[in-house]
């Protein structure tokens, strides 16, 4: 018994022994993995280090796009009041405030213009929220997928990803929000009226309901109704073309008052009657899509030919 008993704790000793070892071992390596991190994090070296970006701004030597951040939301200071995709925007702070640099060149007394920064292709303004600014001249390509950047108040020149040239945006009704339309559903929809040239043509639902379904000629012609309102139910807009048109732009997209027409929807949404109007204009020129305006909204966008055709003639078989 004494002598089980002895194994017994010889084993208990050995068990614990290998736990210890094993513990020790796993901080260890845990330990290595925190230092090779840090040695790696500190080798990493960053042209740019911005926490909070106030301001953007960038240009190709012809086109200037400038941005601030208010309220959380970024705008643009050419169209204030014009809503922007702000996933864009996420982009842009993530590569510019926190610009990692794939290689740090030596400081030499080479001319700028070798590596194009004497001429940059681009320049990039960052104002941090303390009104601090960083202005980047960005150069040549090295390859594919880097180009060569200095800041302006610095001599290195850096190698960095070509994601920091991606990442700038210079159409601007690209980054135009889409503007949400209603949900709507056959079902939920009272009265769709079409208006061109102040002749009114008016959709509403059919009262009629035919006894014996069977008895229906296979050739009956769809309802006009149903069509409208199957094609208003499935419209939605797809792109913004021009966030702030002329009087000369507008004409050239049909959207004019003389050859426009207007749709206006009545529809049922919680148990109240409300009315959506959007103006359709001239298919674009990949026959696609038509120029559309919502009322009380001057941005021109475009919504998908398929659903709109039929809304302008329920006959179409578009």
């Amino acid at each position: 018994m004494q002598k089980k008993k002895k194994q017994f704790l010889i084993l208990g000793a050995i068990l614990l022994s290998l736990l210890a070892i094993y513990f020790l071992l796993g901080k260890y390596n845990t330990t290595v993995a925190e230092k090779e991190a840090k040695k790696e994090a500190a080798a990493t070296v960053y042209v740019t280090k911005i926490s909070k970006l106030a301001k953007i701004s960038y240009t190709n030597n012809t086109d200037t796009l400038s941005f601030v951040k208010k309220s959380g939301k970024w705008s643009s200071k050419s169209a204030k009041d014009v809503a922007l995709t702000q996933s864009y925007f996420d982009t842009m702070v993530s590569e510019f405030g926190k610009l990692e640099a794939t290689r740090k060149l030596s400081e030499s007394s080479d001319e700028l213009a070798d590596y194009g920064l004497e001429t940059p292709a681009y320049t990039i303004t960052l104002t941090d929220s303390n009104g601090t600014e960083i202005k980047l001249l960005v150069g040549n390509a090295v390859n594919d997928s880097e180009y060569y950047v200095k800041r302006a108040d610095k001599d290195t020149i850096y190698t960095v990803s070509s994601s920091l040239v991606s990442a700038m945006q210079f159409d601007l009704n690209s980054m135009v929000a889409i503007e949400d339309t209603p949900t709507l559903l056959s079902d939920s929809i009272k009265k769709v009226e079409v208006t061109k040239n102040s002749s009114t043509t008016i959709y509403e639902p059919s009262t009629a309901e035919t006894a014996d379904s069977s008895e229906t000629s296979s050739t009956e012609e769809t309802d006009p109704a149903d069509t409208v309102f199957s094609a208003v139910s499935s419209f939605y807009l797809t792109s913004c073309i021009n966030y702030a048109p002329s009087e000369t732009d507008i004409q050239s997209y049909g959207l004019d008052e003389q050859n426009r027409t207007k749709v206006t929807i009545t529809y049922k949404e919680n148990k109240k009657n409300k009315t959506f109007t959007f103006f359709i204009g001239n298919l674009d020129e990949t026959n696609s899509a038509y120029y559309v305006q919502l009322e009380s909204y001057g941005i021109v966008y475009e919504g998908s030919a398929t659903s709109l055709a039929k809304i302008l003639d329920p006959s179409s078989s578009s």
